[in-house]
């Protein structure tokens, strides 16, 4: 079976494959500035994104998350994804030390998360 791809997809796909490999792909976290977290909780899995704005003004990814949910966590709401999400996950139990401020961010611009559901 052969796949094709158009030539607008196969330049997509590039860019994101580009974004993806190079440099910054992760940047060292500084913990004297504020972080943020972008969840995607999506019908099968949950996806995560820890940013943090450095010095160019840009926000790099800190570190990344996914989880596959099993068949009774599939019937979860996709507010409760997102809460399953935070409570059981390492770096939820972290940041409830901090002072966290929760920003919703409509699903079709959280595109940063999201990123991670494609293959």
């Amino acid at each position: 079976m052969q796949f094709f791809r158009s030539e607008g997809c196969q330049w997509a796909f590039e860019c994101i494959k580009s974004l993806k490999t190079n440099a910054p792909v992760l940047a060292a976290a500084v913990f004297n500035r504020p972080f943020k977290l972008s969840v995607h909780a999506g019908d099968a899995a949950v996806q995560a994104v820890l940013l943090q704005e450095v010095d160019d003004g840009v926000e790099h990814p800190v570190s990344y998350f996914s989880k596959k949910f099993n068949r009774y966590q599939r019937a979860y709401s996709t507010f409760e994804k997102a809460k399953f999400k935070s409570e059981t996950d390492a770096l939820g139990a972290l940041l409830q030390a901090f002072s966290v401020e929760v920003r919703h961010v409509e699903g079709r611009v959280n595109d940063r998360a999201d990123m991670l559901s494609f293959p």
